[in-house]
């Protein structure tokens, strides 16, 4: 289910709820309660792709960056 910020307009207080959109639209029948739109969150990946990458796509590269001279494939 979705995640939904609510914002109390009495205390100033925003929390989360997991519901689905009919409760939602019901927990947003109450005048004193607001919906908040915030940005998604995303998922940072660390590192460099060639970090993650494994040994045989690394040999590849190797074998490619031989092949052919004055390329500027990184295979580090």
């Amino acid at each position: 289910m979705p995640v939904y910020t609510i914002l109390n307009k009495e205390t100033n207080e925003e929390y989360d709820v997991d519901v689905k959109y009919d409760e939602l639209q019901n927990i947003l029948e109450d005048a004193n309660l607001q919906r908040v739109f915030k940005p998604n969150k995303f998922i940072t990946i660390h590192g460099s792709v060639m970090s993650r990458t494994d040994g045989d796509f690394r040999s590849h590269l190797k074998s490619l960056k031989k092949k052919y001279p004055g390329n500027t494939i990184d295979n580090s």
